[in-house]
């Protein structure tokens, strides 16, 4: 009885399963995407969703949005990628729906976890309309193509040597000196004393957005401003110390706010012009608002200015600018109303004899059941049905599919774990291969590692792998861990099984790996998926497919685990039933 462990696997249509050996019976027929996939070097593509605003039609309007690496429900402007993109970002693409390319921004990042986006979406209808744009994702070669410039009306992130005239005015009186190095315009006034500014046209509705940090080296004595011109006269919002104020504070046309602005840090400025309001605030990088007001400007303001100094030399001040950029605005703004699943690029779905019933047990499926062959159809075991699901586990499989120790679900794949050289783990740099732990994370100050090697494997030269997981049974009951780990494949044709007390770490690893950070609650006896690792498992089929009745291998590693943060799962020693699961599902272009 093979079976196919699919929790997790969240596009069940995907699995191509040849459970009674009709593999040399089956048809393939085409798959047909709605729209068409723009891009087919691409993986993975989502769908969102964006509601219209009462505000009426938008054109060319920026919308912000956090992406996540990890595995997760996409919320708000929220997405999750399940692991299927590269840990830089780099391989982000946006369409529209007729299939044209988005410009996009990447403002911030950090590698493996995620990344802050802004989009131009070409067009918004009004409220109540729709309008669909596609995420495109999954691709090891791409180069980041994020361009400020052609996403924003004006932007400027200060990569050049000097200002650019051409964005803006420059004004300095007395020691004033704008200057720009290493991505950062820093203003200043000299320590003896003057003004620097920095001015461009503005026009409505706009909102205006500064990455800036405000430095202490004239602290005491300080004017940092943010003016518009409002028919002619100066409105200062901004940072002033005068010397007669104990601390940093915001300053409001004309009035000290007591306010306190933490100096030597990135904050944000932001901005919203209207043809008759002004509404500005200043923010942590985390979102936080420090201080927030508004004003309303009849006639509409006509000019942004950035400003240190007084010229007079009483005050001085020290401004870093990160960047700068300006977008569309309407009240309501647009949101995300939907996001559709996360699919994956292929030419055709195969269609095998025996599993006439594949698709309905499928769409009746949930995370952490399982299905099998019985050997007329496919039954599904519901995830709350333990017993029967961890009989499943065992030695009671036709010929042919060997154990279900360890498995490969593509077509007609299963491996596994023989012996208990095929594991190994390693704690405080002693290694056995007769551990009944699998486990990775840290234990009173020890590092954690393991390592696990599966048999069977059976994936055709130029093979598309479409998700790789390790299911794990858990040893041990335990509340969520903040584990810092990876798994990486062991790069080599065929690895050997492992040796006595052999340190596994000196093996070659692959350059791919996906983080496994946190990882939840686990409790005793119940089945746990890793990450997707299709990128680690593609690196290995690239080089050394085919594989026939062939090896691979993959370490979970610590990489900086706090102590006693660790997840434990069952090894061959401990039950040879419950050993890790390998899962690949692959298909052919």
């Amino acid at each position: 009885m093979p079976v196919y462990p699919v929790k997790g696997i969240t596009t069940l249509s995907r699995l191509a399963i040849d459970v009674d050996k009709s593999f040399d019976t089956g048809i393939a027929v085409p798959h047909v995407f709605t729209p068409a996939w723009a891009d087919v070097t691409y993986g993975w593509r989502k769908n969102i969703t964006v509601a219209g605003t009462a505000a009426g039609a938008q054109a060319l309007y920026q919308m912000k949005f956090t992406i996540y690496k990890t595995i997760g429900i996409d919320v708000g402007t929220n997405i999750y990628l399940n692991t299927h993109c590269k840990d830089d970002f780099s391989d982000l693409r946006f369409y529209s729906n007729a299939g044209l390319p988005l410009d996009y921004w990447i403002e911030s990042s950090t590698a493996g976890v995620s990344a802050v986006v802004w989009v131009e979406i070409d067009t918004i209808p009004a409220a109540p309309g729709t309008i669909d744009i596609w995420l495109y994702h999954d691709k090891l070669t791409a180069v980041s193509a994020s361009n400020g410039d052609a996403t924003f009306q004006f932007f400027d992130d200060f990569n050049g040597v000097a200002i650019d005239p051409l964005k803006w005015a420059v004004a300095l009186t007395g020691a004033g000196a704008i200057t720009v190095a290493g991505g950062i315009a820093t203003i200043t006034t000299g320590a003896a004393g003057g003004s620097a500014t920095l001015t461009r046209v503005c026009a409505q509705p706009t909102v205006i957005e500064t990455r800036m940090t405000l430095s202490s080296l004239y602290d005491a004595s300080n004017a940092t401003r943010i003016r518009i011109n409002k028919a002619g006269t100066a409105f200062d919002v901004g940072v002033f110390d005068d010397g007669a104020h104990p601390i940093r504070q915001v300053f409001w046309n004309g009035a000290y706010t007591g306010t306190a602005v933490t100096q030597d840090i990135y904050l944000r400025w932001k901005s919203i012009y209207t043809a008759a309001r002004l509404d500005w605030s200043i923010e942590t990088e985390a979102g936080t608002i420090l201080y927030t007001n508004n004003s309303l400007l009849p006639p509409a303001p006509t000019a942004q200015h950035i400003e240190d100094g007084d010229g007079g030399g009483v005050m001085k001040a020290v401004l870093l600018l990160d960047w700068v950029h300006n977008r569309n605005y309407a009240s309501p703004e647009p949101t995300v109303s939907a996001f559709g699943t996360d699919d994956y690029y292929r030419l055709t779905d195969p269609i095998y004899a025996g599993i006439h019933n594949i698709k309905e047990v499928a769409a009746s499926m949930a995370v952490g059941d399982m299905i099998y062959h019985d050997g007329s159809k496919i039954v599904k075991l519901p995830a709350g049905d333990l017993g029967k699901q961890l009989m499943t586990r065992g030695t009671t499989h036709s010929p042919g599919w060997g154990f279900a120790d360890t498995g490969v679900v593509g077509w007609g794949n299963t491996g596994l774990i023989v012996v208990g050289a095929d594991d190994s783990t390693g704690v405080a740099g002693v290694y056995d291969n007769t551990s009944g732990e699998c486990r990775a994370g840290n234990i009173g100050g020890s590092v954690l590692h393991s390592a696990m090697r599966f048999r069977g494997i059976n994936i055709p030269a130029g093979a598309i792998v479409y998700t790789a997981q390790i299911n794990f049974v858990a040893r041990f009951t335990r509340a969520g861990q903040t584990i810092l780990s990876r798994i990486y494949g062991e790069k080599t044709a065929s690895p050997a099984i492992y040796g006595a007390a052999e340190n596994f770490s000196l093996r070659t690893l692959t350059t791919s790996y996906i983080s496994w950070t946190p990882i939840a609650a686990w409790t005793l006896n119940n089945q746990y998926n890793s990450p997707d690792f299709r990128l680690v498992v593609q690196e290995l089929v690239s080089a050394y497919a085919p594989y026939v009745n062939g090896v691979m291998a993959f370490q979970w590693r610590d990489v900086g685990s706090g102590a006693n943060n660790f997840q434990s799962a069952y090894t061959f020693e401990s039950s040879p039933g419950l050993t890790p699961i390998l899962v690949i599902t692959w298909g052919l272009p």
